[in-house]
């Protein structure tokens, strides 16, 4: 899809949109947001009411490298987005790219995982709760909740007479 139709249609999941360069801790949140899931888009120079506006040719290379520095220092285990600028109708736009994650769940490295990790719901970042969190761990291992190992049973408590009647039944139909 190109650019400007992702802009028409709005920030989603996977697209998100700032008038100018946000604060650190705003970039770190949407990169791991991002990478937490389904990846996204960055598109700094655009209005949340999609009006592309633009940023100043003049500091660019300095915006670059302060986001890729922000990303690379903040988050944890390490993000690299691919950073550029593009040409939209005249206006100076930069893409900050997030791809989705190998090594789920990113969280604020100073944080630590269980207050730093971030999801994006619909077309916001939210701090991820304890069960998100497991649930990201769970697909990283591409493990289903049925088939994750509990550690707190232990063999002789747990009793297979429920399943050794409804077999009983079985087998006599």
């Amino acid at each position: 899809m190109r650019l400007i139709q992702e802009i028409q249609k709005g920030e989603s999941k996977t697209l998100e949109f700032k008038e100018k360069l946000p604060k650190n801790i705003a970039i770190a949140k949407t990169a791991i947001a991002f990478a937490n899931g389904a990846g996204g888009k960055l598109i700094i120079g655009v209005t949340d009411q999609r009006q592309c506006v633009g940023i100043d040719e003049d500091n660019l290379f300095d915006i670059q490298d302060k986001i890729a520095s922000v990303i690379y220092d903040v988050c944890y285990p390490n993000i690299i987005p691919e950073i550029y600028a593009t040409n939209l109708e005249g206006v100076l736009l930069l893409i900050v790219e997030v791809f989705p994650g190998n090594l789920k769940p990113y969280y604020i490295k100073s944080k630590g995982k269980n207050e730093g990790t971030y999801i994006r719901v619909g077309a916001t970042n939210r701090k991820a709760a304890y069960e998100n969190i497991l649930e990201i761990e769970r697909q990283r291992r591409n493990l289903s909740f049925d088939e994750d190992i509990q550690f707190e049973y232990d063999l002789p408590s747990l009793s297979l007479t429920f399943l050794e009647k409804e077999f009983q039944i079985v087998k006599k139909n």
